[in-house]
């Protein structure tokens, strides 16, 4: 019975984690191919225009702290799921497997606490900057947009971590 409990918990588990990953990419695909080519090219327009016409762009100084802004958190799950965070090999590899998986069960459970702090703020922060109409000061670009794709990051964020983390604790059938 409980054998059949867990091998149907590592099914949708598999299943979470591959639907997981068509999300993630798809926001890696979307920083890629959108958000970083549309920096560079502000970027190079703002350098031209300011070198050789002396009229640089106004609103590019904003525009760009925002591009920067969904850079970093539209790539943070592509990165936790490819487990590019900081991590000193040579001394984890030194440590016996117990000691291993209490630093997994920990990173996780860090990064479980981190993304679901990001996506509550990110909630809260999108519903107040959609009440109150919040919007960038040189550009009519509406602030709440960023919040949300800040929450959906801190939730895809916060689903691997509880599936690794329900992986971790859960023993393999």
């Amino acid at each position: 019975m409980l054998s059949s409990l867990i091998k149907s918990l590592t099914l949708g588990s598999r299943w979470l984690d591959c639907g997981l990953g068509y999300a993630i990419a798809g926001l890696h695909q979307l920083n890629l191919w959108i958000v970083f080519p549309v920096l560079v090219l502000t970027v190079l327009t703002d350098i031209a225009l300011r070198t050789f016409l002396n009229s640089p762009l106004s609103w590019a100084h904003e525009f760009l702290g925002l591009l920067l802004i969904c850079l970093f958190f539209l790539e943070l799950p592509h990165n936790v799921r490819r487990r590019d965070f900081l991590q000193i090999d040579l001394l984890y590899l030194k440590l016996g497997r117990i000691a291993q998986r209490g630093l997994n069960l920990l990173a996780w459970l860090a990064i479980l606490a981190f993304a679901v702090l990001v996506a509550w703020q990110g909630y809260l922060s999108a519903l107040e900057m959609y009440e109150f109409e919040e919007q960038a000061t040189t550009l009519p670009i509406p602030y709440w947009p960023l919040s949300a794709f800040i929450c959906s990051s801190g939730v895809l964020m916060a689903l691997q971590a509880g599936l690794k983390l329900f992986n971790e604790v859960l023993p393999a059938p």
